[in-house]
């Protein structure tokens, strides 16, 4: 009955949380950032949780004509030049926050990189035909509308993992819907993704416990009512909810785009477990897949960066560098600082 109660309460307070992902649009803009890091970085954000960084002067993104049963944003790149550096598309951690994914930024753009960060809210994660579906159909058509990013870096961060199984949802949706036509969009798309990197990748069966930590991450009581509240509503919502978190797992598993990997985890994480990771890095060597890891004995979920930034820079160029997105020459040269923010 107590558990009832709280669900009850907790899933009254969620749905009272305004549907920011298609409710309000803003229009596209370009904004420089405070600060010395991006005193010279143009920002770009079209719709609510997506944002574009980038070191060229002169370039917007644009809203494309769409059908009207169509939900995703389209958004096609405006600029002179025909061709784009690579480009990194950031999957945050939930209830991340601007301040937060500068770090991660400001060492790509260091690198000549532009950044795309699309952010989700813990009810997008909930709901996902309304949610987390529509994020992954507006990650699609940018990628498609935009083919002069031709060398793509995927950086996930914890529910960043599953986000990334809903785009290879997607994409197999939209093979099927085509007739997979040659290529199809996932041979498309592979083409381009040189490497992804997960930090605190975790199981959809982690959500309950991620969710909680995510909204409430002092607040012992409210964290567990909510826990408990995620678990009654995967169990009751299967239809709505959770066989399409557990389609998206299995695509991420199945990595379908087979590029190669960085699994960063730690052994102190109860969500992002070194059990489930180690598990993932054996699933994707038996496929073929180019894989590495970094195990830290002590580090909280999504905190690696923060406890260890050195090493963290120090994996992530070798990776880069591994891929061809970086130099060898630049190995020992500290390029841009890293800050423990």
């Amino acid at each position: 009955m107590v558990l009832l109660r709280s669900a009850r309460f907790i899933h009254r307070t969620v749905a009272n949380i305004p549907n920011l992902t298609k409710d309000h649009t803003i229009p596209g803009h370009v904004a420089l950032l405070q600060g010395p890091l991006f005193r010279h970085i143009h920002v770009l954000r079209p719709i609510p949780g997506f944002e574009l960084s980038t070191n060229d002067k002169g370039i917007s993104l644009e809203k494309q004509g769409q059908q009207e049963t169509s939900k995703e944003n389209r958004l096609r790149l405006v600029h002179e030049s025909k061709s784009r550096p690579p480009l990194v598309v950031l999957l945050p951690w939930l209830m991340s926050k601007p301040k937060h994914i500068k770090k991660f930024s400001s060492y790509y753009l260091g690198h000549g990189f532009d950044v795309l960060s699309v952010r989700t809210t813990p009810g997008q994660t909930l709901w996902p035909l309304k949610g987390s579906q529509v994020v992954a159909a507006d990650i699609v058509s940018f990628l498609e509308l935009n083919p002069q990013y031709n060398q793509l870096v995927i950086h996930g961060f914890s529910v960043g993992g599953y986000i990334w199984g809903e785009v290879l949802v997607r994409l197999t949706d939209l093979g099927i819907a085509r007739g997979s036509p040659s290529p199809s969009p996932y041979d498309a798309l592979a083409a381009r993704i040189k490497g992804c990197i997960w930090d605190s990748a975790c199981e959809f069966t982690e959500l309950p416990r991620g969710v909680s930590k995510a909204l409430f991450p002092n607040q012992n009581m409210l964290q567990n009512a909510l826990e408990s509240y995620a678990k009654y509503h995967m169990k009751v919502f299967y239809e709505k909810a959770t066989q399409h978190h557990i389609r998206a797992s299995q695509l991420f598993h199945s990595a379908a785009i087979r590029s190669p990997a960085l699994l960063l985890f730690s052994k102190s994480d109860p969500i992002g477990t070194a059990t489930a990771n180690i598990a993932l890095y054996k699933e994707w060597k038996d496929l073929g897949m180019q894989v590495y890891t970094k195990c830290w004995e002590k580090s909280a979920h999504v905190a690696h960066y923060l406890n260890h930034p050195h090493e963290y820079i120090a994996e992530v160029t070798s990776f880069l560098q591994k891929i061809r997105l970086i130099p060898d020459e630049e190995k020992n040269q500290e390029k841009v600082k890293v800050k423990n923010v």
